[in-house]
């Protein structure tokens, strides 16, 4: 179905997921697909706006501001799961969330990752927070004090 309904438009849907994942994941091909499936969509969302929520907001996604958030831990566990709770409890739409952890490079899910976790290692002992938007990188932001400040500005 092109409309939303009580569930979401599959196509939009698809749209949404393959823009995230292209970030995520590094594959042109993907943000190609969901480039295409919105350009199919293009009509429907300039004629019925209302019924083209989810193609809209894959639309936000790949024209607006968009982030990937890469937390690289430090040597405190704690401190780790605490930069990382400050990113999970905002409200941020258009941004795709990393965490690089000590075994990543054993993890099955490490190839799929290796383009956005590449060289976003911890500082200072401390949890590191990449803020990079469509592939390129602020400076890293160390410490909790720090990132909570970041992400106060996104």
């Amino acid at each position: 179905d092109l409309h939303d309904n009580a569930t979401p438009s599959g196509n939009g849907m698809a749209a949404y997921a393959l823009l995230r994942l292209a970030r995520l994941c590094g594959r042109e091909d993907f943000e190609t697909a969901g480039r295409r499936t919105l350009e199919m969509l293009s009509g429907e969302m300039a004629q019925t706006t209302m019924g083209e929520g989810q193609a809209l907001l894959a639309l936000d996604d790949l024209l607006g501001p968009a982030y990937e958030l890469v937390v690289s831990g430090g040597d405190s566990a704690a401190d780790s799961e605490r930069a990382l709770r400050s990113i999970n409890i905002r409200f941020l739409p258009n941004a795709v969330i990393a965490r690089q952890v000590q075994d990543a490079v054993e993890s099955p899910i490490a190839p799929i990752l290796r383009e956005i976790l590449a060289g976003k290692t911890p500082l200072k002992g401390q949890p590191t927070l990449y803020i990079c938007e469509r592939g390129t990188c602020r400076p890293p932001v160390v410490g909790l004090a720090a990132i909570e400040q970041a992400l106060s500005s996104l």
